[in-house]
């Protein structure tokens, strides 16, 4: 049988011809699109409140203190008129023959007295209870609030909280060990520079708007409208 063999001239175009096939195969199209890439170049802005700071300092913080304790004085007082009013029957009834239809009605007025007096204090306690876990949602919303508008007016991304305990010592006998433990380990920032600490400017602007409230409804703090809860905090459908 006879071979067929190719001329080493023919055998040098076959691979060259193979060749530039597989890298055009190979390289991307001159005419084709580079794919986008993303761009991530953005700095994360961010900034730190001391939102205990801002809640001791503020004033609506202060008048809702300032109402509170109104309304516990006037709580008080009324506690003792009632309890004197029936020490008074009492000492009515010591006059009085026991036994006697007078001394047994009597007897009766101050046992409805003093349930009533039981009563009231409880029911008191409990819408003072109350009042105050609301104020103190409001004062986070409008805390909360403030931070928004200032984190959009200097264009942060992300505000963190600083709940870091303020130790004061050296003394150090007040607080329990486990207390403290508790307090040092819930720190929410390690550092923080100065430039970060958007604290002051949070104060001025909750108090700028709890002034605009004021004078919008006469007194007091507005109801909240629209106003961001922080995380965690539960929705309230205002005062």
């Amino acid at each position: 049988m006879r071979r067929a063999y190719l001329a080493p001239a023919l055998i040098g175009v076959s691979v060259a011809a193979a060749t530039g096939i597989a890298i055009a195969a190979l390289s991307p199209r001159a005419d084709a699109q580079a794919t986008p890439q993303a761009s991530n170049d953005h700095v994360l802005r961010t900034g730190v409140v001391r939102v205990v700071d801002v809640q001791r300092k503020m004033q609506e913080g202060a008048q809702t203190a300032q109402m509170l304790q109104s309304r516990f004085t006037t709580m008080q007082q009324e506690e003792g008129r009632r309890r004197q009013e029936i020490q008074n029957l009492i000492g009515q009834a010591q006059s009085l023959k026991p036994g006697s239809p007078q001394w047994i009605s009597l007897r009766d007025t101050v046992d409805n007295k003093k349930l009533d007096l039981e009563m009231w204090a409880k029911k008191s306690q409990l819408d003072l209870d109350r009042t105050r876990k609301a104020e103190l949602v409001n004062q986070f919303r409008h805390v909360n609030e403030a931070v928004q508008m200032v984190a959009e007016r200097d264009h942060l991304d992300l505000v963190v909280i600083d709940s870091t305990p303020e130790i004061i010592g050296p003394d150090l006998d007040a607080n329990p060990y486990n207390e403290l433990a508790q307090a040092l380990a819930s720190r929410a920032v390690a550092y923080a520079g100065k430039k970060a600490d958007i604290t002051e400017e949070v104060l001025t602007m909750v108090d700028a708007n709890y002034a605009k409230q004021k004078q919008a409804v006469g007194a007091g703090p507005a109801a909240p409208g629209g106003v961001p809860l922080a995380p965690g905090v539960p929705a309230t459908t205002g005062k």
